[in-house]
């Protein structure tokens, strides 16, 4: 299946459904209410791109937040349910990672958690180490933070 990934702002119905999607599966996984909401934040993202299918269906979406003058994070990695298992978070993660270089970002860092063990697996093929994690995660123990220097 062909894929091909588009920059979107921040809230136009694609973003919205995603972020949704993912929202709920995050709070599906952990929650308790735990999980805040995407919108206003989406907001604050560089940019956001969105995966498209052969069929012109949103399938997966990640984004690139500024973190500090040297580091941008990445943000929203999300791939629905059916589509998973066909290499679409390899590819929204290699053009996020390119995006920060061409940005000029010399550092990555991210999130995720311990009920998410994909996630940890991808990042940690992709180079990634863990780092002690920052902000509002610093006291959260089911948050994972990682950091790759580009």
């Amino acid at each position: 299946m062909n894929y091909k990934i588009l920059t979107a702002s921040a809230n136009p119905n694609d973003v919205l459904f995603l972020s949704n999607l993912l929202h709920a599966d995050l709070e599906k996984k952990y929650g308790k209410g735990k999980i805040e909401g995407f919108i206003e934040e989406n907001k604050k993202m560089i940019e956001f791109h969105i995966v498209y299918n052969s069929e012109n269906k949103p399938v997966a979406c990640g984004a690139l937040k500024k973190f500090n003058n040297s580091t941008a994070e990445i943000k929203r990695m999300f791939v629905i349910n059916k589509h998973r298992g066909k290499g679409i978070s390899k590819l929204i993660l290699s053009h996020l990672e390119d995006l920060a270089g061409k940005l000029n970002y010399k550092r990555i860092v991210l999130e995720t958690g311990i009920k998410q063990p994909e996630a940890i697996s991808l990042y940690t093929k992709f180079g990634y180490t863990p780092i002690k994690c920052y902000g509002k995660y610093s006291d959260d123990d089911e948050s994972r933070c990682f950091e790759k220097l580009i």
